[in-house]
């Protein structure tokens, strides 16, 4: 029962020290995200105008 008690306070301390870790990385990921899917509206708005000029 006690050495259950050990493992798991090791495990959650264990995810604290990772979440620390992970947190920086997810934001960094986030922001990619955000800059890739903002460059893509770019490339369909630079496209549609072209299809928009073609057109007109």
């Amino acid at each position: 029962m006690n050495s259950n008690f050990v493992e798991h306070d090791f495990i959650g301390s264990l995810g604290l020290s990772s979440t620390k870790i992970v947190e920086p990385f997810f934001n960094l990921m986030v922001n990619l995200l955000i800059v890739y899917v903002g460059s893509l509206n770019l490339k369909i708005i630079l496209y549609g105008t072209k299809v928009l000029l073609i057109l007109i």
